[in-house]
């Protein structure tokens, strides 16, 4: 088996037996952090990140602030719910998502 330290040491694996080793990072792949506020009756707000994505997708000596970081905004009405996401993936692509939920009873 070929010993690339290069790729070894940026994935973490140990450098002896090529093995990975454990760590808390391990622990953080497995997680997701996300939060929503409410603003009164109508309007709420979310906010989320995810480490493994950020792990997996983030490119070596660029910058990579919001990979992994998830928002959104939405507008609770009677009738209509209109939802707006935005998923960053690397610090030019980023995922939007438009939801429109309509209610047609009383």
């Amino acid at each position: 088996m070929y010993n690339d330290t290069a790729f070894n040491n940026s994935n973490g694996f140990d450098q002896n037996t090529g093995e990975k080793s454990f760590t808390i990072d391990k622990i953080f792949r497995h997680l997701i952090a996300a939060g929503q506020v409410f603003i009164g009756n109508k309007i709420e707000l979310s906010l989320a990140y995810n480490y493994l994505l950020h792990k997996e997708l983030v490119i070596a000596n660029t910058a990579n602030g919001f990979t992994g970081l998830s928002f959104g905004l939405g507008a609770l009405f009677k009738k209509i719910q209109i939802r707006y996401a935005r998923s960053h993936y690397q610090n030019n692509t980023a995922y939007n998502q438009l939801g429109l939920n309509l209610f047609f009873y009383n």
